[in-house]
């Protein structure tokens, strides 16, 4: 038994690894379509280097300056390799950390899985679902390291309250504050999770009291980070203002629907479609989380961007779909398919 857990492992960690890889590889030859000069390489040694620094400057614009945490590990990465004799620092090291932030998020989004009752098999077609979808969203975007640490977040979230390590959401939650203000959801899947299992209960009064904690704990956080970077410049995408200008923007163009579809397929579909047979966790989860998401973004974000929707996607929608799957399939035929106990 210990040797067939031994190969599990190995294998589960060798698919991790394979996926970051390629994932980071897939990203990086996309950097040649928002290069000056095509040159993806160039980019990464000049371009992304530039906007990593501004950003720590505090001049990157708001909101892009106040997410501090992930472009200063990338800084810290590119450091790193000067320091180890690279020759070419910008490129490893910031193409490095890329990697160890998409392993972050296929072994959390992994063990998310299997948490949610997904059978081996089942858990890695969601991995591929999800490399599938990082290397379809990278419309208009360098490396946007905020944007995966904020999906690692979200994942570990997961986890941490799955596991009933509740504590541990409220430093998670300070540290995605400081790197991206869109963690401010987190607290809000713990305070759920604390009212589906009952203020009257104890573990309900402790996951609803932490998860208020958190919540207080993400604003003072967001509060601090911006006295301390300062005022900067909105950014005003596209030209387009926040609200019904960028609203419009969105629904009225058609690359936002060819994103979507080329990013996410049908997955969100199949979700919804057997919606009743998730589990009540994730219900909680997708509760927290996709209404308050969606609709922010599509009033505050250019959701073109793909990028964008990769918590809610990998956090809801391709579990739903798996276990939703896995549940006809079991009905149809009479035996379990693809959902563990």
């Amino acid at each position: 038994m210990r040797s067939v857990r031994d190969r599990t492992t190995a294998l589960v960690c060798g698919l991790v690894l394979l996926l970051a890889v390629g994932t980071v590889y897939s990203q990086y030859r996309g950097l040649a379509r928002i290069s000056d000069d095509g040159n993806a390489r160039h980019f990464v040694q000049l371009a992304q280097p530039a906007r990593v620094d501004r950003i720590l400057r505090g001049d990157g614009g708001d909101p892009w300056q106040f997410r501090v945490a992930s472009e200063w590990l990338a800084k810290e990465s590119e450091r790193t390799a000067k320091a180890l004799g690279f020759s070419d620092p910008a490129t490893v090291g910031l193409l490095g950390f890329r990697v160890l932030q998409n392993v972050a998020v296929f072994a959390l989004a992994w063990l998310l899985y299997r948490r949610l009752g997904l059978a081996r098999g089942v858990a890695a077609v969601g991995l591929a679902l999800l490399a599938y979808a990082m290397t379809r969203a990278g419309y208009n975007a360098g490396l946007t390291f905020d944007t995966y640490g904020d999906l690692a977040v979200y994942l570990a979230a997961g986890v941490l309250i799955l596991d009933r390590r509740y504590a541990w959401i409220v430093p998670l939650t300070i540290v995605g504050a400081v790197n991206r203000e869109t963690c401010g959801l987190v607290p809000l899947m713990l305070a759920a999770t604390g009212l589906r299992l009952g203020r009257r209960t104890a573990e309900g009064r402790r996951a609803l009291m932490l998860g208020l904690a958190a919540l207080a704990a993400f604003a003072v956080t967001v509060a601090v980070v911006r006295v301390v970077v300062g005022p900067g410049h909105l950014i005003v995408p596209y030209g387009k203002h926040h609200g019904f200008e960028l609203f419009e923007f969105n629904v009225g163009r058609a690359i936002t629907w060819q994103n979507l579809f080329e990013t996410l397929t049908i997955v969100p579909l199949l979700a919804l479609w057997r919606v009743r047979r998730w589990p009540p966790a994730l219900k909680t989860f997708a509760l927290a989380v996709v209404p308050i998401w969606l609709a922010v973004h599509l009033f505050a974000a250019v959701l073109a961007e793909t990028r964008l929707l990769l918590v809610p996607y990998a956090l809801v929608a391709i579990p739903g779909a798996l276990i939703g799957l896995g549940s006809a399939q079991e009905r149809v035929s009479g035996h379990p398919a693809g959902v563990s106990a």
